[in-house]
């Protein structure tokens, strides 16, 4: 599988990895960090992404770039957000935005979701006839990529505090001889599991999580308690002949290592390849008001910004 496919997954999954940046379920978010994406020690990537929640609003924005020797193959940069109302941490307005760039090739996204139903505005509009159609029957219980941020931190908080599955690989003691990376295998599957669908205004997408346990692991200049987490893609509508190509069961899991504190900050990434090792980390935490965004802005055509 090429390079670009697992970098672009890997930052996706990075995205949907980020969520438990607080210590409870609806309780308020306030995260701004910047993250390196490595392959084999060698700088290919960077996302720097700004979270604030409260009961009543909460507005994500990220800029995702290549860098280093994939930008001399694929350039591409982002920038995205979201935004979303509600009271009591119950959204049901969200507006999510995304503008995009890859080999010179300028997109813009609009999804409105109002009450579970998706209004989209996408130029230049995409050729169904190489791409599905994503039926809009199977949307309403899907969140785009910054909103899945929000869902997936209550969700992997509720998976922590369930108790274990009897027999399972849960957390505690047991949890810790865990080797890594491994595939995932059916006796992962328990209580500590969850999955959450995603929609990006072309594909509609599976994230599955599972909770392996407490971990050790060389971060910075020395060891770090972490809790690991698995986390794997799964195409489910929308996807091209050739994207669908790109998948297969024996694809590489990501282990995603969370601080094991309070914050439960997502500090590494790591995807083991056949030719090399991709992995993602806490480079920076932005504080006192600065932003980590990149400085990414949107596509000059005026036409890209527009409202339908």
């Amino acid at each position: 599988m090429a390079m670009k496919h697992y970098f672009f997954n890997t930052l996706v999954l990075m995205l949907l990895s980020c969520p438990a940046l607080a210590g409870e379920a609806g309780s308020p978010i306030n995260f701004k960090g910047i993250y390196i994406c490595t392959f084999s020690g060698i700088p290919i990537g960077k996302m720097g992404i700004d979270i604030e929640q409260t009961p009543g609003h909460y507005a994500v924005a990220a800029d995702i770039t290549t860098s280093g020797l994939l930008r001399l193959f694929v350039k591409h940069q982002s920038h995205s957000t979201t935004e979303a109302s509600g009271e009591h941490f119950i959204y049901p307005a969200i507006e999510y935005e995304t503008h995009y760039q890859t080999r010179g090739k300028k997109h813009y996204i609009r999804l409105v979701r109002k009450n579970g139903r998706v209004q989209e505005t996408q130029i230049p509009p995409e050729n169904h006839v190489t791409r599905p159609a994503v039926p809009a029957a199977i949307l309403k219980n899907a969140v785009d990529p910054l909103s899945l941020i929000i869902e997936a931190r209550e969700k992997l908080q509720e998976a922590r505090t369930a108790p274990s599955t009897p027999g399972g690989e849960g957390r505690g003691e047991g949890a810790s001889s865990i080797r890594d990376p491994r595939p995932l295998t059916p006796s992962h599957r328990g209580r500590e599991e969850f999955f959450i669908n995603v929609y990006d205004g072309n594909r509609l997408s599976e994230a599955d999580f599972i909770i392996l346990g407490k971990k050790i692991i060389f971060y910075g200049t020395g060891k770090l308690p972490v809790i690991a987490v698995a986390a794997r893609r799964k195409p489910l509508a929308g996807f091209t002949r050739k994207e669908l190509a790109g998948f297969g069961p024996d694809d590489p899991t990501l282990y995603i290592y969370f601080s094991d504190d309070a914050k439960l900050m997502p500090l590494k990434l790591q995807m083991a390849l056949p030719f090399g090792l991709l992995t993602a980390t806490l480079a920076k935490e932005c504080l006192n008001g600065e932003s980590c965004l990149l400085g990414i802005k949107q596509a000059p055509n005026s036409a890209m910004g527009s409202k339908r």
